[in-house]
């Protein structure tokens, strides 16, 4: 082996629960199945803090995954892994996002009685495709 050759991933290499998702997806999509599978462990493990380069402190898993590609090349299975792994988390965030609907439709009804209305409920959520920078701040504070 070359001095500069990268080696290829083998199965081996892997932890067992990537493993057993490599040995099931088709050769050609492999590399889509993996990465949208890490980005999901990702978004299901907020307990496990990690230690960034050059950052003293701990922080959660964060990963971001932007796929590019010509139309009909295989980026729509990354959809299905998604929505397959992260089933329980979006009904959870679905659960907590009525949550602030219920507040928002009493607070609604009430008009603008400020000390008859309770307060805001702490609703945590997780997953989320399209935020805005308010909401995304709210979120963030509710998460400290």
């Amino acid at each position: 082996m070359k001095k500069n050759e990268i080696k290829p991933i083998k199965e081996s290499d892997l932890p067992p629960f990537l493993r057993a998702i490599w040995r099931v997806s088709p050769e050609r999509m492999r590399i889509q199945i993996m990465l949208a599978s890490i980005i999901c462990c990702c978004a299901l493990s907020p307990r496990i803090r990690v230690k960034y380069c050059y950052d003293p402190g701990y922080h959660m898993l964060v990963a971001n995954l932007l796929c590019i590609g010509r139309s009909a090349c295989g980026k729509g299975v990354m959809r299905w892994i998604v929505s397959f792994l992260l089933a329980p988390l979006i009904q959870r965030d679905n659960a907590e996002r009525r949550k602030e609907q219920e507040y928002k439709d009493f607070c609604r009804k009430k008009g603008n009685v400020k000390k008859e209305l309770p307060d805001e409920p702490l609703t945590v959520v997780r997953y989320m495709q399209n935020i805005t920078v308010p909401k995304l701040v709210k979120r963030a504070d509710f998460m400290v």
